[in-house]
C-alpha cells in the first residue's frame, strides 16, 4: 500500500511529505492496512490522486482527508516566528493533504 500511494502521489505530480502506518478496522474474514500520508500539491494533484484511489484494485478506502491551503499555512507560520521560534520553510505547492487510507487483504495476500 505504501509504494503504491507513493508511486500514486509521484504521478500526480505531488510531493510527499510522509507516510506512517495506522490501526484501522479490520473485519472478520479479511484483516486492514491503514496509512497516514502527508503530502504537498495542487489541487489537481489531489484530484488526480483521488482518481487512482478510486480506481485502484484492490480496493483503496479514504478513512479521513484534511486539506490545508498554504495561507492558512502562512499565517500558522508567522504566529511561530513572532514567538522567536524558527520554522523550516516549506515548498511552493500551494495544499497540503492528509489521508488516512485503508485497505484489506484476505487470507493468503497477508
Amino acid at each position: 500500500l505504501r509504494e503504491f500511494v507513493s508511486d500514486a502521489i509521484q504521478e500526480a505530480g505531488g510531493a510527499l511529505v510522509s507516510t506512517q502506518d495506522y490501526q484501522s478496522q479490520s473485519l472478520d474474514t479479511a484483516s486492514s492496512v491503514g496509512l497516514r500520508i502527508q503530502f504537498n500539491g495542487e489541487i489537481e494533484h489531489l484530484t488526480a490522486l483521488l482518481y487512482q484511489l478510486e480506481s485502484a484494485r484492490p480496493l483503496v478506502f479514504i478513512d479521513e482527508i484534511t486539506v490545508t491551503s498554504s495561507a492558512a499555512q502562512r499565517r500558522i507560520k508567522r504566529r511561530i516566528r513572532s514567538r522567536g521560534v524558527e520554522t523550516k520553510r516549506s515548498s511552493r505547492m500551494s495544499l497540503t493533504v492528509k489521508l488516512d487510507i485503508f485497505g484489506y487483504m484476505v487470507g493468503s495476500e497477508i
